[in-house]
């Protein structure tokens, strides 16, 4: 049976310990990390997909809504609360399901093993979300992709779907531009705009309001609504010296 792996998010430690304690009575299920921070999650995050995610709903500096955003499409999110209203808040957010504090063993038990029997890595008309790459149907439908993220340059949304732009190709497929941008690394892609998200590697530089790719002639405009180019700007910031 495949391992499956999983990251603990709480900045309550007993609330960690026992989700741990728990996890270790299971078999073939390895964690990969756990933290009481939640900005040091950010960076776990960036490093590992664990199969299931066990992230607490209120945290000091970031809530477990502002968290998810930063997780990849293929991690099942457990929100862990004793609010049983953020449970319903949860399901708008991609949540697999949740667990009410204090958190009982058989409880815990019943939702890793529903989600160890459903499909590791989430699946989405086609689009299947991996280490380094994704699988994607094309817009026809008739012919489907492997699209590594090291050769995406940029994403734009066009009408009924999204075109992807790779260095030798275009493809097009039948998704939103939030759906995809949401299902990849947060570390190699940033939204700039309603219309487009960029692949970092290819970032050259940033002038006027406009962001410059390499292998790209044309700039891209920033968006002047702050949502929508926060993440970049965010990343931005991240990166400077």
């Amino acid at each position: 049976m495949d391992i499956l792996t999983c990251g603990i998010v709480d900045d309550d430690p007993q609330a960690v310990h026992l989700l741990n304690t728990y996890l270790s009575k299971m078999q073939n299920v390895r964690l990969l990390f756990k933290t009481n921070d939640a900005t040091e999650a950010l960076v776990k995050l960036r490093k590992y997909q664990p199969d299931i995610l066990f992230l607490d709903v209120e945290m000091p500096e970031l809530t477990a809504f502002d968290l998810i955003k930063w997780v990849n499409l293929g991690t099942k999110v457990v929100l862990c609360t004793a609010h049983r209203q953020y449970a319903y808040d949860g399901f708008e957010h991609r949540v697999a399901d949740f667990l009410l504090k204090p958190v009982d063993f058989a409880r815990f038990f019943d939702v890793v093993t529903r989600l160890r029997e459903s499909q590791f890595h989430a699946i989405l008309n086609g689009t299947r979300i991996a280490q380094d790459y994704f699988l994607v149907n094309a817009k026809d439908k008739l012919k489907n992709y492997k699209i590594l993220f090291e050769d995406i340059l940029y994403m734009e949304a066009v009408e009924g779907g999204v075109k992807l732009v790779l260095r030798e190709e275009e493809i097009m497929v039948s998704e939103s531009l939030t759906r995809v941008y949401r299902a990849l690394p947060k570390n190699l892609f940033v939204r700039i705009s309603n219309a487009f998200v960029i692949g970092t590697e290819y970032y050259k530089n940033y002038a006027n309001a406009k962001v410059y790719l390499y292998h790209v002639a044309e700039p891209f405009p920033i968006s002047r609504m702050k949502h929508l180019a926060k993440d970049f700007f965010d990343w931005l910031n991240e990166h400077k010296l």
